[in-house]
This record gives C-alpha cells, structure tokens and sequence, in this order.
C-alpha cells in the first residue's frame, strides 16, 4: 500500500474510528465515503499495534471524577496505591522530576472516601494532598492523525489548526445501564484487543445476549461516545494543570492533547508522547503560558509502571442489582495493610 497517497483517507477513516469505534467497517465507510473502509482497517490491524480504547459515559454510569495530589517520601509501587484504594483510582501519574508528587484521579459516588488521606496522613504515608475538585466535565479530542507519519509511526511536529473535542449527542434518556453493560465497557478498557465473542465467555454470557446488550445499550444508548486509537507504544504522557481557555484552545495544536478534564477553577489536559518530541511539546507549552499569562502546571510520567498507572473503571464495584459498592471501611483495611508492608 502507497501510505502516502492513503494518508488523507487514513487520517479521515481514523477520526471516524474514533468517534464511532470500529466494530462495523461497512457502517464506516458510509459515514466517512470511504469505500474500502473494510480493507484500511484491516491493513491497519496487520501492520501496526492498533488498539481503540473507549471512553465512558459518566453521567449514564452515575460516577463522579475527583482530582488530587498527593506528597510522599515513601518509596513504593503505584499498584500499592491501586491496592489501597480498592480499585477506585482511574490513573496515578508519579512526577519524574520530583518523585514525591503523584496526580491521583478517583472515580466514586459520594464524598466518603475523602477519609483516605487523612487515614494516609495521620500514618504518615504522605505528608500532604491537594484537592483540585469534582470533574464537572470533559473533553475529549481524536488524536490528529493529519500530523501522522504512517511510515516511521509517529506524529510529527505541531499542527498550525486549533482542534474541536467530539460533540457527543446524549442518548441516554435516562436510560440505566445494568450489570453486564458496566462490565462489557471495563472490560473493552481493561483489554483493548479482546473481540465480542471473546468477551462473551470472559463474561460467561452467550454470544447473543453480549451483541444484544452493546448494541442496544452500550452503543444505542451512548454508554460509549468515543475513543481513542493508537498504532504504537507512548513513552511518556503529560499532565497540563492551568487556567484559562485561550490556553486549552492553543494546546489543541499538539496532535497528541486527547482529553481535558474541567474542574470549577482549573483545566487538567492530557498528552502522549514519544521522547523525541518531549522538548518540543514543553516548550510550545510554555509558550501558552507566556502568551495567555496563564498559571502553568506541567508534570512528565515516562510510560514505566514506576511513574504511571491507568486502569479501567472499576466494574467489579458494580452489583448484580445495579449499584456501586465503595466501602471507606475495606478502603482503610486495605491501606494498613499495604502500609504494614511498606514500613
């Protein structure tokens, strides 16, 4: 294949991937024009490390997003932290220029986990937390394959276009999603590569049943707006902490800038990135500052287990009656033991 003859049918079959998610080609090609939508996937699939991660619907889900910070002089693994909290953190990003400060996002239902961290001050497992606030929103931006070099898999330079996130239409209608949705949608996050079928007998489900429920619950209704797709393996990611819109709309030139979290009185952006062009994308981040007279926060989490950890929503909170079981108390359990360890 002429990748660069492809490359506008590519970048443009890839924004509708991204949008609508890639189970049905044929569908695709229809709403992109693209008509042999089918094939380009297909060469995509043989010939890099496609994977297509969906997003998730949190109003439709009934789970809250909070961002903190925390400080501590401890040395330990982010999966302890996955551990203390039960299964409750979205990502844990460890600064590598200073290892003390780590960015935790926590989904949950209700407040009661804020005991946490003060069970984690008193024993002295940090020292200090910010709280930055309650996602109000989000933002979500397809990865700009325009700027994409298909022959060395990598994106390339800044774009000279500001980006506009995905307007997602809610389908929801009130709709509740049930036991098998929320885990269908864990699951697509916790394993990008699996298939239906395959998922299907991870779920212990028949096939028929598993097609029923992401056709008419987790696309119809929305439980999915989006996703992002990706070829190759990311060596770090950014955090982007600031202030003002005119900042979030120039950062949108960098390619790779896929979601931004909006808080009361802060924006948290997020940027993938290869080493080569770290420099690049944190200078063209302090020009934003300079430009906007914004206030700045930039934080660089190498894609090492020591520096960053994501995980899925945390399905396996979700009951059989439809509700999320978060426990402070089997939260608090769980932390002395870690910190017992740890010591």
């Amino acid at each position: 294949m002429q990748l660069l003859s492809q490359k506008n049918k590519l970048s443009t079959l890839l924004y509708y991937i991204q949008r609508f998610g890639d189970l049905n080609p044929k569908i695709l090609g229809l709403l992109s024009g693209i008509k042999d939508a089918e094939e380009l996937i297909s060469y995509l699939r043989n010939n890099y490390e496609y994977r297509t991660f969906p997003f998730f619907n949190e109003k439709a889900l009934g789970l809250d997003k909070y961002i903190f910070t925390i400080y501590s002089r401890r040395k330990f693994d982010l999966l302890k932290l996955y551990e203390m909290f039960d299964g409750m953190i979205g990502f844990a990003l460890r600064d590598v220029f200073n290892p003390s400060s780590i960015n935790l996002m926590i989904y949950s239902n209700s407040l009661s986990f804020f005991k946490i961290f003060d069970y984690l001050l008193d024993n002295d497992f940090i020292y200090h937390y910010e709280y930055l606030g309650k996602v109000k929103s989000r933002l979500i931006y397809p990865l700009d394959y325009s700027m994409f070099n298909f022959e060395t898999k990598e994106f390339e330079g800044i774009s000279p276009r500001e980006r506009e996130p995905f307007q997602n239409v809610d389908l929801t209608d009130d709709f509740k999603p049930d036991y098998y949705d929320v885990r269908i949608i864990g699951m697509k996050q916790e394993r990008t590569d699996v298939g239906l079928k395959e998922l299907s007998s991870l779920l212990g489900i028949s096939f028929r049943d598993l097609l029923y429920h992401y056709q008419k619950h987790v696309a119809g209704k929305g439980l999915i707006p989006s996703y992002i797709t990706y070829f190759t393996r990311f060596t770090f990611r950014l955090q982007v902490i600031f202030n003002k819109e005119e900042t979030l709309r120039y950062l949108t030139r960098i390619p790779t800038l896929y979601y931004v979290h909006v808080l009361d009185n802060y924006y948290v952006a997020h940027i993938l990135g290869w080493k080569g062009q770290l420099l690049k994308y944190v200078e063209f981040i302090k020009e934003a500052e300079y430009e906007f007279n914004d206030k700045v926060y930039l934080s660089v989490h190498p894609y090492t287990s020591k520096y960053l950890l994501t995980a899925s929503i945390p399905y396996e909170h979700f009951t059989e009656d439809g509700k999320w079981d978060f426990n402070v108390e089997r939260m608090i359990s769980k932390a002395e033991k870690v910190i017992e360890v740890i010591k």
